[in-house]
């Protein structure tokens, strides 16, 4: 339709616009066929999904900044921290498959790039803050906290936010652009795969706080008891 549009439009204004909105249906396309792929390999015994060490701070950092150039674009700051006072070349080794781990960044960077701009038209704010913190089990874990300070979640939503397909922007009618309601569901799918967790918040100025946590590779574990306390994200 915005193809036809596009052709017979005469209006040079009316072109753009109609080539604009062809080209975000294009984006939303490929976007549902890489979430229906990170979906299909998170599946339990897919063959795809072969661990190897992955730094997840230097991940969290490399694929943030791929995001910047939207982040911009929607007048929102993106910043990164890592709050656990790391040593020279400390790392946080994960055993994992690095293709499903940064879709999971992924994820959860383009939902909140979903939400804070419209609710906070000035002043957005979205920090991924990166540190060594541990499972409920004490088992140590590198600790990935995507924070920002949009509408956040309403309570009455939380507890169905990782299941597939639900949408809760396309029942709260503020005007975001839904999606498939697979973001989520993919990050917990893929994070339970790798042996972790990921939990909502609401962040203390408002807005949304997601917390991922991946078991380290034993190579880089350490006591809980040797772990500095993580300062907070803001």
């Amino acid at each position: 339709l915005h193809a036809e549009q596009a052709a017979v439009a005469r209006d040079p204004q009316q072109t753009y616009a109609a080539v604009r909105e062809l080209r975000a249906a294009a984006d939303r396309a490929v976007r549902l066929s890489n979430q229906l792929l990170s979906l299909a390999r998170a599946e339990p015994g897919e063959q795809a999904a072969r661990f190897v060490d992955v730094d997840l701070a230097a991940m969290a950092f490399e694929t943030g900044a791929e995001w910047v150039p939207r982040a911009l674009a929607s007048h929102v700051d993106l910043g990164f921290q890592r709050s656990d006072d790391p040593g020279e070349d400390e790392t946080l080794n994960v055993r994992g498959n690095p293709v499903l781990l940064r879709e999971v960044i992924a994820n959860l960077l383009d939902n909140a790039l979903k939400y804070v701009p419209l609710a906070r038209p000035v002043g957005a704010r979205i920090t991924v803050n990166v540190a060594r913190g541990a499972l409920e089990s004490g088992q140590p874990a590198a600790e990935i906290v995507v924070e920002d300070n949009g509408p956040g979640v309403p309570a009455s939503q939380q507890a169905d936010l990782f299941k597939r397909f639900f949408r809760g922007d396309a029942q709260s009618g503020n005007g975001v652009e839904t999606g498939a309601g697979l973001g989520l569901a993919i990050v917990h799918d893929i994070i339970a795969m790798h042996g972790g967790t990921v939990s909502y918040e609401d962040a203390p100025e408002g807005g949304s706080r997601f917390v991922v946590r991946v078991p380290l590779a034993e190579r880089t574990a350490k006591p809980a008891s040797e772990m500095p306390a993580a300062t907070p994200t803001h």
